[in-house]
């Protein structure tokens, strides 16, 4: 990987180098999100779990359906 110092000069010259900067400035720490106050606002919302979702993610791709 290159050091942050290569996507800072390279970003000025190369489109996709500074798109990555901007992405790797922006996910350097964690995003926790919090949806209490969504599921407060609109409490019959069904929130698909993480295994429920990767299972039709699997199904979508093997599928197609």
């Amino acid at each position: 990987m290159l050091p942050m110092l290569a996507f800072r000069l390279g970003r000025r010259f190369v489109e996709p180098l500074d798109e990555m900067y901007e992405l790797l400035v922006r996910y350097r720490a964690d995003n926790v999100f919090a949806s209490s106050k969504f599921a407060a606002r609109f409490p019959e919302f069904r929130v698909t779990s993480y295994r429920e979702g990767v299972e039709r993610i699997l199904r979508v791709a093997e599928t197609g359906l």
